[in-house]
């Protein structure tokens, strides 16, 4: 399995945003909300074999899970596959995606999902198409209006492979594949800023990354992917996967991981968990990169207090709060 650069996270914020409701989850919680599975239907027309069972997600896989990780990722969706361009997503149904990370659980599928085909560039420049798996969850709205609180969970799935492995499913007559091993995983938290109809993108926290297994072969975890469906993974057709990943949730180790193989000098070397962006978009319509103290400055936080004081502006009933931004 090839190893892949990090993917940097693009939010659909229009589409996200709005779906979101008037969700008052608090970010953190010790619990993963079930959800009911409905039926999902299938868009292609390609046949079971006769004497085969038709492919189904059973959370017997995720179970596997080494139960001594103290840090994972797990995830479990079925989804259309979306054109990145699409001014309308089309929603995927997540039964579970969920991040444990320094002892907290983030539902990361409580809010929305979706699978978008995109492209990702592999270590030695090579660009090979992908299917991207998305789920936001743990949505804080705050109290005055001034940023929005955002868990987001993402990982992928590299087309090539689907097709060998269903090429390889059809040979042993079964509908779904397991893989030891999966691709980077990655779990941000993001900070929107909403004024009116407008929103715009202000901070971006890497949470955790996927940690490479001993070999240094893939990434840390599993995957199932049910492949008696689909014809080519294409832009409307219907992925089922599921994945389980032990991940890294420490500052220092995120950052030892992403800069692995980096200088000081490199563009991609990273020196803060965080990255911070002013309202002001460059030529390409992006966000541009700003301080992340002077955005602190700017909503008025300031250095964080010490200790046990609460600063005014915190609703303190577990339930919403405005005091936002890390102290990193």
């Amino acid at each position: 399995m090839k190893k892949f650069f990090y993917l940097a996270f693009v939010l659909m914020f229009a589409m996200l945003v709005v779906s979101c409701g008037d969700n008052n989850d608090p970010a953190p919680t010790d619990d993963d909300t079930p959800v009911t599975e409905t039926e999902t239907p299938i868009v292609d027309d390609a046949e079971v074999p006769d004497d085969a069972v038709a492919c189904t997600l059973e959370d017997s896989f995720l179970e596997a899970m080494p139960a001594e990780w103290e840090a994972y990722f797990t995830m479990k969706m079925t989804g259309a596959i979306n054109d990145p361009a699409a001014t309308e997503v089309e929603a995927a149904f997540l039964a579970k995606m969920t991040g444990v990370l320094l002892g907290k659980t983030y539902n990361l599928a409580n809010n929305i999902g979706y699978y978008i085909l995109d492209a990702l560039t592999t270590t030695d420049g090579q660009e090979v198409p992908a299917v991207i798996g998305v789920g936001m969850g743990n949505v804080t709205w705050p109290v005055s209006g001034k940023l929005v609180d955002v868990w987001v969970g993402q990982t992928f799935f590299v087309v090539s492979d689907l097709l060998n492995w269903k090429t390889a499913a059809a040979e042993e007559n079964l509908t779904g594949v397991e893989v030891e091993g999966t691709y980077q995983v990655v779990i941000f938290q993001l900070w929107l800023e909403i004024v009116g109809q407008e929103q715009f993108y202000r901070m971006q926290c890497v949470r955790g990354v996927s940690a490479m297994n001993a070999d240094e072969t893939a990434y840390d975890g599993a995957m199932f992917v049910c492949v008696d469906k689909n014809v080519e993974w294409a832009i409307g057709e219907t992925l089922r996967a599921m994945n389980y990943s032990k991940m890294i949730d420490a500052d220092e180790d995120i950052l030892a991981a992403l800069n692995e193989g980096l200088t000081e000098t490199d563009e991609n070397y990273m020196t803060d968990v965080c990255t911070c962006y002013s309202k002001e978009e460059d030529e390409e319509g992006n966000p541009i990169i700003m301080n992340c103290e002077d955005m602190k400055d700017e909503f008025g936080k300031g250095e964080l207090p010490d200790g046990d004081e609460t600063p005014d502006d915190v609703v303190t009933d577990d339930v919403v709060t405005d005091d936002l931004l890390p102290d990193n």
